[in-house]
Formats: C-alpha cells, sequence, structure tokens
C-alpha cells in the first residue's frame, strides 16, 4: 500500500463556487482561514509522516489559480522539504501555466494534484467560475514539463452512473500516474450539504469500474474515506484500491495515522 498525505497551506477564501467545497468564499464556512500556515506546523507534520514511512507529502491550497507569488512564498519551503526528507513532494495549488509548472518542478515538486472532479457534461452544475477545461489544461501542463501527476475526482455529488464512467474514460485519455478517488462528505453551508452518500455497494463497484477503465494508474482512496466501515475499506482495497491519504484531509479530520498504518500495513 502507498501512503500519501496532506497540508492545507492556504485556507478558505477562494473565489471559486465548487458546490462540494467548505473552502469556497461563495458559501464557505471555514472558521479559521489563513494566507499561509505556520511553517513550524508543516515541518512537524513532515517529521511524523517521515517516521512513519509515508511514502509522499503533498502541499495543498485554495484558490482557483495558482498565483506565481504564492509560488515564490512556497518555493524555499519546497526545498528545504526536498533536501531534508526521503518523501517525494506533491502540490496541489489550484490551475496552473506550465511555466508555473516548471517552476515548481524546479524547486522539488515530483506530482502535480488537480482534479478534474466530475464528469465534463456534469461540470456546469458543480462549477460556473471556471471550465472543466481548465482542468484538463493544468494536467496537460504539468505533464508538459516532466511533472507525474495526480489527477481523479470526487463521487456522490447528484452524478448518474454514465457520467462517472464518463469521467473514467477522460481520465483514462490523460494517463495521470494517480488517480484519487473522493466520496462527498456533505459540508455544512455548501450546497450540496443534504447530499446522501453513495451507498457502499456503489463505492466499491465504481472503484472496480475504474480499476478496469484505468488500468495504468494507481487508485488512492482519499477523501471520505473516514465514513465508511473498516470492513467496506477493505472490500474497496480488494476491488483495486493500491493507496490511501492518511493523517486528514484539507477541512476534515480522518482516521488517526497509528490506526490506518495498523490496519493497512506497513507502507511498500
Amino acid at each position: 500500500m502507498e501512503y500519501c498525505a496532506i497540508i492545507n497551506v492556504r485556507n478558505g477564501h477562494c473565489s471559486e463556487n465548487c458546490a462540494f467545497c467548505a473552502q469556497s468564499a461563495h458559501h464557505g464556512n471555514v472558521e479559521q482561514p489563513y494566507e499561509l500556515v505556520d511553517e513550524s506546523i508543516l515541518f512537524a507534520k513532515a517529521d511524523v509522516l517521515a517516521k512513519a514511512g509515508v511514502q509522499r507529502y503533498s502541499l495543498v491550497a485554495s484558490g482557483g489559480y495558482a498565483e506565481d507569488s504564492f509560488i515564490e512564498r512556497l518555493a524555499p519551503i519546497f526545498e528545504k522539504l526536498a533536501r531534508d526528507y526521503p518523501m517525494a513532494l506533491c502540490a496541489s495549488l489550484g490551475i496552473l501555466t506550465p511555466a508555473q509548472a516548471q517552476r515548481l518542478k524546479d524547486v522539488g515538486v515530483v506530482r502535480y494534484h488537480h482534479n478534474l472532479e466530475t464528469a465534463r457534461s456534469f461540470y456546469p452544475q458543480i462549477c460556473d467560475t471556471h471550465d472543466f477545461q481548465e482542468r484538463v489544461d493544468t494536467v496537460l501542463a504539468a505533464q508538459s514539463v516532466g511533472l507525474e501527476v495526480c489527477s481523479g475526482g470526487l463521487w456522490g455529488l447528484g452524478e448518474s452512473r454514465d457520467q462517472r464512467w464518463e469521467l473514467a474514460e477522460e481520465l483514462a485519455q490523460l494517463r495521470p500516474d494517480s488517480v484519487p478517488i473522493n466520496v462527498l462528505t456533505a459540508m455544512e453551508g455548501t450546497p450540496l450539504a443534504g447530499a446522501q452518500r453513495l451507498s457502499d455497494e456503489e463505492i466499491v463497484l465504481s472503484i472496480a469500474k475504474y480499476r478496469r477503465m484505468i488500468p495504468g494508474a494507481l487508485l488512492r482512496f482519499c477523501g471520505g474515506r473516514q465514513q465508511l466501515e473498516r470492513q467496506v475499506q477493505q472490500a474497496c482495497i480488494q476491488a483495486g484500491i493500491g493507496g490511501v491519504m492518511v493523517g486528514g484531509y484539507l477541512t476534515v479530520d480522518g482516521q488517526a495515522l497509528e490506526e490506518d498504518l495498523a490496519f493497512f500495513g506497513a507502507p511498500c
């Protein structure tokens, strides 16, 4: 099992109106927004993760578009992480250009994360402050400079099963290295606050379908996993999951790192 972990380096005040997101300035309810996490917190988490054997550490920022100025603020942090820790570095900073992707690569980032979120045909019902193609172009921008790519989606937004397969088809064409699978955690204050979670059976079936449709990528179970019983998570692994996110998510607590390591076993 491959383990990854994230830290929310900028929280809240996002300009985009993604219907599922508590960090959106349009409808979010983040209680403690901040522009940049304290570096002591960031490096303390890196210490814990590295000692636990977590293979990947990602810096994630709210906001629709990557900003040159913010990338430069993060640059020395990435350089120190790359120099002092054994973990592969990932970044998730929003829609970006090839030049910005190259800058991230230059300071030690090896993989860029940018989800497509949902099917192209369903995307306008989830967000209209940017379009789906900008997300695709971001994946292509990262790949154009030699960065690995982590790109997947969020299930349970109201999409049909066919639209879930449509997303898988688009991802398969992009050939990401990793496909994060997220299940909606309905957040108070967002338009999807009352959404009903997908059934356990639908989640396991969908993972098995993605495993067949995107054979070259590692399927990684991320946000929403904490809502499932352990036996269901085990069924997801058997259906095709090869990696998990540990240590919590952006605005939602996950299971304790020690619990996940005990359940999933040693990193490999």
